[in-house]
């Protein structure tokens, strides 16, 4: 099974159902999903400025296999070779 690491972004395009949002989808029922939680504060962020509640949202990520993992540099580091789903649409 492939692997995915998501950003903000990616979350973000599937939220709002912007370009993208399609193969963010499709990663997410077909691969093993990775957020760090830096990631997932920026969701949370643009979340609360919008009024919505942010607990929901996490709930579906994980439901769906996302895992949250905490930041670090051995993190950072390995994150590199994983393609993002934002990667195909800008590609």
């Amino acid at each position: 099974m492939s692997s995915y690491v998501l950003d903000a972004s990616a979350i973000l395009a599937l939220l709002n159902n912007e370009t993208g949002a399609d193969r963010v989808q499709e990663v997410l029922s077909s691969a093993t999903c990775l957020m760090s939680v830096v990631n997932w504060s920026e969701v949370a962020r643009k979340l609360v400025e919008r009024g919505l509640v942010v607990e929901p949202v996490a709930q579906s990520l994980l439901a769906v296999g996302v895992e949250f993992k905490n930041f670090d540099y051995n993190f950072g580091s390995g994150s590199g070779p994983h393609p993002s789903p934002t990667a195909f649409i800008r590609g």
